[in-house]
């Protein structure tokens, strides 16, 4: 179900995420040269190493243990997973993944590739950018259920999340004393 103590806790990890990508993304990268590359080779050398790592060590272990459906998966989606493997995004597209739970570094990732192009967005619209990430988790909702497996490695379907967080940060949003 879409409100597990488990998924609620993934929800806010995307909205702290934004809050996080649209200050240091304002105050560090857009102000430096070449600001864009800077920004995506800083996300993947924070993620990636230790993503390769473990993935290496998931592989070996299913191969120790002869866990097939996660072996076949390696040999029918040999690209996607290379590719996956390596920059993350697509990961939670593969049929078998060694690191479950990693779908959520997959959102996170493709979160980081439109993050530079969303803050200036947000900045401008802040109703509008809640709106849309509204619409479009509603959409992913009418799609395909309540049930998060359906969905999981599709960013938009987080967009509500990750635009709540950046709000926040870039028009220093504080709820009001009631909530």
């Amino acid at each position: 179900m879409l409100f597990r103590s488990g998924n609620v806790a993934v929800y806010v990890f995307f909205a702290l995420s934004g809050y996080w990508i649209a200050r240091v993304w304002s105050e560090r990268y857009a102000k430096g040269p070449a600001p864009y590359a800077t920004f995506y080779l800083s996300r993947w050398l924070r993620l990636a190493p230790a993503f390769i790592l473990i993935s290496a060590v998931a592989f070996g272990v299913a191969a120790l243990l002869g866990n097939t459906p996660i072996l076949r998966g390696v040999v029918e989606q040999p690209w996607l997973t290379a590719f996956s493997g390596l920059f993350i995004v697509g990961y939670s597209g593969l049929r078998q993944p060694a690191l479950v739970p990693a779908w959520s570094i997959d959102v996170e990732m493709q979160f980081y590739l439109a993050a530079p192009f969303l803050v200036p967005l947000v900045r401008r619209w802040p109703a509008a950018a809640l709106l849309v990430g509204a619409l479009s988790t509603l959409g992913c909702i009418a799609l395909f259920g309540l049930e998060l497996e359906g969905w999981t490695g599709i960013a938009p379907c987080y967009l509500v999340f990750f635009a709540l967080g950046m709000v926040t940060a870039l028009h220093d949003w504080r709820p009001p004393p009631w909530l």
